[in-house]
């Protein structure tokens, strides 16, 4: 490698022969000779080429070229050799052996880097070296008995394009004794060569852009035009994209296929080739740099087929682009830039995990919702940021179910000073920013009181931006719309409970209706029945009993069992078991066993014997075992007595039913001895029941969970009916009927009835107590072998009584009734599902297996007789009223399950309170109207008697003073024909008549005067009863009025507080 200008001799053309040369010139090795004579540089050379600068000629470079040579390229070589002749002084310089040196150098143009050699020192610095030249030079030293030594250099120039056409100048250095090369004229393809014509000149042109506003997954189109305007017929040009700053993911298609650098072949010279190139979005961003689209010359590009080069090696080239943009922002900023839609929202929290939200009283904050949103793109901004781009607001929407406008909601913000200001909910204003986490969790409260009414509402939130006219999607964004109820009014017991009369059937439904429908299964339910002479029966000896403890009214017969704390220690019969503090006795209490006595008859025994019933507790830890007396399954009185019994919605005679607004039970007839409970008074209380010292969770719910502000506690009294008289129906299902084929025929109705009446073992003559009603196959082959019937059991009839073996039964009052056959019915059918293989007759005494298998027996029902159908009906008078509360209670809320808008919201409260009072002044006025008329009539009908009474007296009086003075005429007359003494028997007689005449006068006056004395009392009376009604309408009206006011002002003090 030599240099033009260095200090170490080795690396100076000048000093090559008188020392590196010398060097080799006095190497024994023999001399190699390498002749290279290609258009190429040898590979070894090439690999280590250089750039050079040939742009101005050194000063000691002749103004003239020493030569002109022209040469075409296509593998053609021109070579030139130069020599030189040194005598030396010193004769040691030589090489006696004699040697020589060839080099090949390969000179590439410009453009080349690393070229790590130099010809002649300032020769490479010039740019006047063509491209592709081979020196091959050729340093020859002679040894002989002369002091001389000579140098020729040779070099070759050739091009390996067909179509290259070379003119260059050679110039000789005087300073280096060495040839210089400039290129003068000429035509050259890639690499294109400095002075001569391009064969290949691309050029690029967009002759279209896609507008600024191309929407996110729409392609943004480009059409381009390729051109070559240099001066060959053919060339081979390369067309790429930049994607050194893609880093977002743009998607390049040129001509439907992917795009990133495309060959091209046959590029006629002056022809224009159009291209269509499609830019997609990337995955996550809306804005890019633009990227740039290059044509170059084949060989210029690294994934060129004929490329034997490095672009970058060049410092000048023909490549062209231009820059991909629809957006230019300004001078120097191009962009790619997609419309971004509007940002999105979506729903968080409560929100988003329940998709419904309810206010009610319950809440936390009743008075406010809180709303919390997630910002999806939070990883770029927060929403206020946002606003400095397209966003302007994010809005929460609410309207009310039904309605079509939509509000703004609002929110409540507190300032510095403590002062508040009500603000249109934004997720995206300045006051919002800081209640926007990191994580994209952006949380404000809707004001709710005094904003919006209860009610049914939907939401949603609204992200709105700068509008561009395009799709309603790109200028707004939508979350999905929620729905919810805000709900502030609590049920409550609308009218009394149900049935409206105070007595009701055991079996009956009691309920309560509601303001709106209730939930049915949250609330406490205690039923108090006060049941009196009810004493506690259980086994006496567990190893011969499974029976349960039960209560059983004070005149049953059981069996008796004393205990005693004293010490019986020696005394016959009484007996001390093991873990018991008491004595026990059994057998001896008075002449034998006692195994059918009442409870009175049961604790005179006992205390006769100095002790006393024992207790439930005694009898459960056997103390009383061993004491003599003992039958299998035999219950004896304790002493533990029962005025009250409670039950709750768990137990199992309670039935609990719902529908709508109204929540009942019902006891169940199959659960209970219902002789016990006939005329027990019931207290019923619902709602929230804490029990010792634990709050209870539970009440009356709405279907929005608001609860009750109050129990509902009533009280209803089970109807003292006669079960002698009384029937009973249910339903049964038996199998292996062999007879019902034809379940309407009177062969199965008689199979059916001899099946019941063998189960209950009943007579002959309480056959007919058993109807068939109804009978369907309940068969799978519709075959009758099982069938189900309604049956009903009628009343026994008086002048018989069911008897066994050993006389009545000591239970026949248990029995005899429809209600106890029914029990022993059941008793069978609970013993054959459980394997038991026994019945019970109807005086409760065991017998043989079922002939019949009874699957099951349901829905029983007490029947009251005719005179007892008065206890259990309804006054008339509030049959109406009764009727409207059974028809309110059922009505039902939504239908889809979700819950509902306040059925009585407080506007719907007030108006039915309003529609209350129009019914009762409308009821008072009637009844003033009615009694007003009926005193009207009264009166009228009073003076139509009073007058026709005084126009009867007085035509009567008439007629008797007529009748008086024609007796008076005839008396007159014949007085005058009489004799003086008659006349005066006359007159007495006629002074006794004017007496009577008096006196009947003054009965008469007596009467009327009685009369009208009648007449002023039933008026009395009759302003009395119009007073006393009157008072009794106003004070209803009074007890209503101060309800209403009463529950206004709890109203408005609960929306005080």
């Amino acid at each position: 490698t030599f240099e033009s200008n260095t200090n170490d001799p080795s690396k100076s053309i000048n000093d090559w022969f008188a020392g590196y040369g010398a060097n080799d010139m006095n190497n024994e090795e023999s001399v190699k000779i390498t002749d290279q004579a290609a258009g190429v540089a040898p590979p070894s050379l090439a690999s280590e080429k250089e750039a050079l600068d040939n742009e101005v000629l050194v000063g000691e470079v002749k103004d003239k070229p020493v030569k002109r040579i022209q040469f075409s390229g296509g593998g053609n070589l021109f070579s030139m050799t130069m020599d030189k002749e040194k005598v030396w002084d010193e004769v040691q310089l030589s090489c006696w052996e004699g040697c020589n040196k060839e080099t090949d150098n390969n000179i590439k143009g410009p453009g080349l880097d690393e070229l790590s050699f130099k010809v002649f020192g300032v020769g490479i610095e010039t740019e006047f070296l063509p491209l592709d030249f081979n020196i091959h030079a050729v340093h020859e030293s002679t040894k002989g008995e002369t002091d001389t030594s000579s140098t020729s250099i040779g070099f070759v120039l050739g091009d390996e394009d067909p179509q290259d056409e070379f003119v260059v100048d050679l110039y000789y250095d005087d300073k280096f004794g060495t040839v210089i090369f400039k290129t003068v004229a000429g035509q050259s393809k890639c690499p294109h060569e400095k002075n001569t014509a391009a064969i290949e000149d691309p050029r690029i042109t967009v002759t279209r852009r896609p507008s600024q506003h191309v929407f996110p997954n729409e392609d943004m189109v480009f059409e381009l035009e390729m051109t070559n305007v240099g001066v060959g017929e053919e060339s081979q040009f390369i067309l790429y994209t930049q994607h050194r700053d893609n880093d977002s993911g743009l998607k390049f298609f040129l001509d439907g296929n992917n795009f990133a650098a495309e060959e091209f072949t046959n590029i006629r010279k002056d022809s224009t080739y159009k291209k269509t190139l499609v830019i997609q979005r990337g995955p996550v961003s809306y804005q890019y740099s633009a990227p740039d689209i290059g044509l170059e010359s084949a060989c210029e590009d690294g994934s060129s087929s004929i490329n034997d080069l490095t672009a970058s090696v060049f410092d000048e080239t023909k490549s062209v682009s231009q820059k991909l943009y629809n957006v230019q922002e300004d001078d120097d900023t191009f962009l790619i830039k997609f419309v971004e839609p509007c940002p999105k929202v979506e729903w968080a929290g409560e929100l988003n995990r329940d998709r419904h939200f309810v206010v009610n009283t319950n809440s936390d904050d009743p008075d406010n919702l809180e709303v919390i949103v997630f910002n999806p793109n939070h990883g770029q901004a927060k929403l206020h940021n946002m606003t400095s781009d397209r966003l302007q607001n994010v809005f929460l929407y609410y309207r009310e179910v039904g309605d079509l406008h939509w509000s703004k909601g609002r929110t409540e913000i507190v300032n510095d000073d403590g002062s508040a200001d009500s603000l249109t909910i934004d997720f995206a204003a300045e006051y919002a920013y800081k209640e926007e986490s990191d994580y994209g969790y952006s949380s404000l409260k809707w004001a709710l009181a005094n904003k919006v009414p209860e009610g049914t509402y939907e939401i949603r939130v609204d992200t709105e931006c700068d509008q561009l006219g395009g799709p309603a999607d790109m200028d707004s964004y939508s979350t999905s719309i929620l729905s919810g109820v805000i709900d502030l009014t609590p049920p409550e017991q609308y009218g009394a409970a149900l049935p409206l009369r105070e007595s009701i059937l055991v079996g009956e439904e009691i309920a309560a209706v509601f303001t709106e429908p209730v939930r049915c299964e949250a609330f406490d339910l205690a039923v108090t029945a006060h049941l009196d002479g009810l004493s506690m029966v259980l086994c006496g000896q567990s190893d011969k009993c499974n029976l349960k403890p039960k209560l059983m009214p004070q005149s049953s017969r059981y069996g008796v069992r004393c205990c005693s704390e004293e010490d019986k220690g020696g005394v016959e019969d009484w007996v001390k078991n093991d873990g018991c503090d008491v004595w026990a006795k059994s057998k001896g209490l008075d002449n034998g066993c006692h195994i059918a006595e009442t409870y009175e008859d049961a604790k005179a025994l006992c205390e006769m014997n100095g002790a006393r019933l024992c207790t439930r507790d005694e009898l459960e830890a056997d103390c009383t075992i061993g004491t003599g007396c003992y039958k299998t399954d035999q219950l004896v009185w304790s002493s533990n007595m029962f005025q009250d019994v409670e039950l709750d919605r768990n137990d199992p005679p309670i039935q609990i039913s719902c529908d709508g607004r109204k929540v009942g039970f019902q006891i169940d007839p199959t659960q209970i001895n219902v002789e016990d409970w006939i005329g027990a008074k019931l207290t019923v209380e619902m709602g929230k029941i804490n029990t010792a010292g634990i709050e209870s969770p539970s009440n009356v719910f709405d279907m929005n969970g608001n609860p009750i502000a109050r129990n509902v506690k009533f009280e209803k009294t089970v109807g003292n009916i006669d079960l002698d008289q009384a029937s009973t129906s249910f339903t049964v299902t038996l199998k292996q009927m062999s007879n019902c084929a034809d379940v309407s025929s009177e062969v199965c109705l008689g199979e059916i009835k001899d099946k019941i009446q063998s189960l209950l073992k009943l007579s002959n003559n309480d056959y007919n107590r058993i109807e068939v009603e109804t009978v369907s196959d309940a068969s799978t082959n519709g075959s009758g072998e099982s069938v189900s019937a309604r049956i009903r059991i009628l009343p026994a009839d008086t002048t018989r009584r069911l008897r066994h073996q050993g006389g009545i039964s000591a239970t026949v009052s248990n029995t005899k009734h429809s209600v106890g056959l029914f029990r022993a019915l059941k008793s069978a059918v609970e013993a054959e599902q459980g394997n038991a293989g026994r019945v019970l007759d109807a005086t409760g005494a065991e017998s043989s297996k079922m002939d019949a298998m009874i699957v099951n027996i349901k829905d029983m029902k007490i029947l009251p007789s005719d005179s007892d159908m008065k206890l259990v009906t309804t006054d008339p008078e509030l049959k109406e009223e009764e009727e409207e509360l059974y028809h309110y209670g059922s009505m039902k809320g939504n239908d889809d399950g979700r819950a509902s808008q306040p059925i009585l919201n407080k506007v719907e409260r007030q108006a039915m309170v309003d529609e209350i009072e129009k019914k009762e002044r409308s009821m008072v006025d009637e009844i003033e109207r009615k009694s007003k008329s009926r005193e009207e009539a009264m009166m009228n009908e009073m003076k139509e008697e009073s007058k026709s009474r005084e126009e009867a007296m007085e035509a009567h009086n008439e007629a008797m003073m007529n009748e008086m003075k024609k007796d008076e005429r005839n008396m007159v007359e014949e007085m005058k024909e009489e004799s003086k003494s008659r006349e005066e028997a006359m007159e007495a007689h006629n002074e006794a008549m004017m007496n009577e005449m008096k006196e009947e006068k003054v009965a008469m006056m007596d009467k009327i005067e009685r009369m009208s004395n009648v007449e002023d009392a039933l008026f009395r009376e009759l302003k009395e009863s119009k007073e006393k009604l009157l008072q009794f309408e106003w004070m209803a009206v009074t007890l209503v009025c101060v309800g209403i006011s009463l529950a206004a002002f709890i109203t408005l003090r609960r929306n005080w507080t």
